[in-house]
Formats: C-alpha cells, structure tokens, sequence
C-alpha cells in the first residue's frame, strides 16, 4: 500500500513551459522530483535523520523507484543543503513582512537573526549530524557559501546598504554572531531556547560592526572548531 499521503506539499511545484524545448520540459519535470524527494524527506528527518535510506524511503512513499534517489548525487549533503536553502527563502520571506523601519540596526539584526534560528527548532535533536555532514570534503564549501549568502541577504533586506571594505567586515560580524549563536543553540537545553537568546544578546550587546577581519575570524574559528567537535563527539559523532 502507498504511503504518499505522508508526504504533502505546500510550495508551489515547478510548472513546465511549453516555449522551450522537450528537454527543457524534461530538465523542469527532473527538479520537480527532486524538489518532491528533499522536501518529503526533510519532513521525516526527526524519525530517520539526514540520512541516504531517508531519501530512498521518500522516494518509495511518492511511488518513485528507489533507484530515484540517484538524481541526488551528493546524498545527505542534498537533503541539508535542501534545508538550509528552505531556511533562507523563509526567513528573507518573514523579513520581509516585518516592519523595521524604526528599529536600531542591531535590533534589527537580532530580530533577523532570532527569525531564522527559530526555523532549526524543529530540528534541533538532529542538528549535530547535519554539522557533520557539512564538516565533510565536500560539505565544507558549500556550508559556506550557505551561511555567506544567508548572511548578505538578511543584510540586505534589514536595509544594510554597506560598500567597499565595510561589507566584508560587518558580513563577516554577523556570520560569527549567527554561527557562535547556532553553535550555542545546539547545547541548550533551556525551555523555548530561552538561554540562546540571552546568549544573542550578549553577543549583540558586544557586537562592533567595524571588527577587524582578522579579529573575527580569528574568534570565530577558535569557537567554532572547539564548539562543533565537542557537540558532534558528546552525540557521538566522529569528524
């Protein structure tokens, strides 16, 4: 018996367009499954995690072969990076109907911020495997340049509108701030993340948009190297 009603949709599928080619037809039919497969499966990574049989059981519960999967080549590393993807287009959504006109550019920041790390929340207990994920070869790269686009565009459209060597400093502020913010949220066992937040706002209240390239990063990766190994070994997990 199928079990495709497990899986449901709520974002608007890829619709062929009958002025291009049959391939064209063919390559927007490819992404629609695809999108199907990642979506499907994220919504049963709480039960079976970030996981290669997670995407070949998705697949069998839409009605498609196992042998589906295949259109994913990088696996797991799809099924996250399908999540942080999600993730940003949600949180520049609700960005986007908010009203920050009169608020302070860290008020601004912290709220943008608060925004997106609420949308790990459902995820949180299997958040430290996703890490790992990312923390490999090829996940590395593409972590980045996640958190890089994720980073300018909650920038943007909290109406930061910085040039030349400004950009890349606050860009790479506000990366430190999120990332050493997620890190913490990760270990929290506080009700409704309440720590975490109070954790954002020490951070916001030390925050200097002018940091140094080299300071940050420099505190940025002594955290964060300490901060994921600690997490990913104390869940077992081994980078």
């Amino acid at each position: 018996m199928s079990n495709s009603h497990q899986c449901t949709f709520s974002f608007p599928l890829f619709k062929p367009n009958y002025l291009y080619s049959r391939e064209r037809t063919s390559h927007e039919k490819l992404l629609e499954t695809r999108e199907k497969i990642l979506e499907c499966s994220l919504n049963q990574v709480s039960q079976k995690g970030w996981t290669l049989q997670n995407l070949i059981d998705s697949a069998n519960m839409l009605g498609y072969p196992s042998v589906t999967h295949g259109i994913l080549p990088n696996g797991e590393l799809d099924l996250v990076s399908h999540f942080l993807d999600k993730s940003m287009k949600e949180t520049i959504f609700s960005i986007k109907q908010e009203d920050f006109t009169n608020l302070a550019s860290k008020e601004k920041l912290r709220k943008a911020l608060t925004i997106r790390l609420k949308l790990n929340t459902p995820f949180l207990s299997t958040l430290p495997e996703a890490f790992a994920i990312l923390a490999s070869t090829k996940g590395i790269p593409i972590a980045l340049d996640k958190l890089l686009t994720l980073v300018d565009q909650v920038s943007w459209n909290i109406g930061d509108k910085t040039s030349g060597m400004d950009w890349y400093s606050r860009r790479l502020s506000i990366a430190g701030l999120y990332t050493s913010t997620e890190l913490y949220m990760m270990q929290d066992q506080s009700v409704d993340q309440s720590a975490t937040w109070e954790f954002l706002e020490r951070r916001l209240s030390d925050y200097d948009e002018a940091a140094s390239f080299v300071q940050e990063t420099s505190k940025v990766a002594d955290f964060g190297l300490k901060s994921v190994v600690g997490i990913l070994e104390s869940k077992g997990i081994r980078i």
